[in-house]
């Protein structure tokens, strides 16, 4: 039902005055929300700089909206469902984090960091977003634009909701990557953020990311060139915001087959049939520990790979080189394997 008489004031809702942040909004429908809430559609939402910046476009907003707040002659919602959006986070080079809407330059007053700072302290039921317990973004194209380590990134489809809660806010997010050739990997994580300590907990798992094929995105990545094979699991991080630095990390990983580049062995590469990894870091000590690295060689009946080592002054977000101290041990080797993984150049 098309009800375009509440257009401006919709568009107040979106409106930040302090911020110098105009919205107006093309048209209006109400449509059934879940259960049995009404929800209102906002059909070409535009905000816009009294500065004269650049406007930006939404395509669709969906509103849940108070009935409290209602009977108060306010249009606040408890929900806002972003259909297709492009968003584009921006870590600068000092290790901030900004989030933006479409082409804009993402700063620190933007509305879309507006919002998730209001999403990140308890409902004051004050304001526009006063009564918001839950944002949804669905179908967005996500740009990540790395200014630490160089690197920008693309994920084709980003569907994630981030609920309110009275300590900090908790939500969900799925994305896939897209890298050409075919090449699409799958990753699914849970996010919960604590307004109080302002720490940030992520679980992200993950299948079919194929390291090699983001080598060449920054000189960072650099060495990921080696690992030209699928890789599956899960990782887990703590980010202390007040510092900018991880606090803990962890991650149990899955290869699948493939190999591994090096040209001191024969034939420039390791045939990998498949193995496991696991790696935990301790933040008393700023050491990523690998606990175990297993790696099957030359299926079906190849020699096995493990090991272990540590890295120290670990950070996952840093652009350092990492030195990293190990042992290793092969076993079950044939001699036929042994001419192929004895490096070229070492003397016997």
């Amino acid at each position: 039902l098309s009800l375009d008489w509440l257009a401006p004031y919709v568009a107040t809702t979106f409106s930040q005055s302090e911020s110098g942040l105009t919205a107006r909004v093309d048209h209006t429908l109400i449509s059934l929300g879940d259960g049995p809430s009404l929800a209102i559609i906002a059909r070409g939402l535009h905000l816009q700089r009294t500065d004269g910046g650049a406007e930006l476009a939404l395509p669709e907003v969906a509103l849940s909206l108070s009935p409290e707040a209602a009977l108060l002659g306010e249009i606040a919602p408890t929900r806002i469902v972003l259909h297709g959006p492009r968003l584009h986070l921006l870590r600068s080079a000092d290790g901030w984090f900004h989030l933006g809407l479409a082409g804009e330059q993402p700063v620190s007053n933007d509305w879309a960091e507006t919002l998730l700072n209001e999403l990140a302290h308890r409902p004051d039921r004050q304001g526009p977003f006063g009564y918001l317990r839950e944002v949804r973004v669905i179908d967005a194209a996500l740009t990540v634009d790395d200014r630490k380590l160089g690197l920008t990134w693309e994920a084709q489809r980003l569907d994630a909701t981030l609920r309110r809660g009275t300590e900090g806010l908790a939500g969900d997010l799925a994305l896939a990557i897209n890298r050409g050739g075919g090449h699409t990997a799958q990753l699914q994580g849970d996010l919960q953020f604590e307004a109080a300590s302002q720490r940030l907990r992520m679980a992200l798992s993950f299948d079919g990311l194929r390291p090699s094929l983001y080598a060449a995105a920054a000189p960072a990545l650099a060495p990921f060139a080696a690992f030209d094979l699928p890789l599956g699991g899960q990782i887990s991080m703590t980010l202390d915001a007040k510092i900018r630095r991880v606090t803990d990390f962890w991650c149990d990983l899955q290869l699948g087959e493939g190999r591994i580049v090096n040209d001191r062995v024969a034939g420039g590469a390791l045939k990998i049939a498949g193995g496991t990894l696991r790696a935990v870091y301790d933040p008393a000590t700023q050491r990523l520990d690998l606990e175990h690295f297993n790696a099957r060689l030359n299926a079906p009946d190849g020699p096995n790979l493990d090991f272990t080592g540590t890295i120290d002054r670990f950070d996952p977000l840093a652009t350092a080189p990492l030195d990293f101290t190990g042992r290793g041990r092969i076993h079950g080797v044939s001699m036929a394997d042994l001419q192929q993984l004895w490096p070229e150049e070492a003397a016997i």
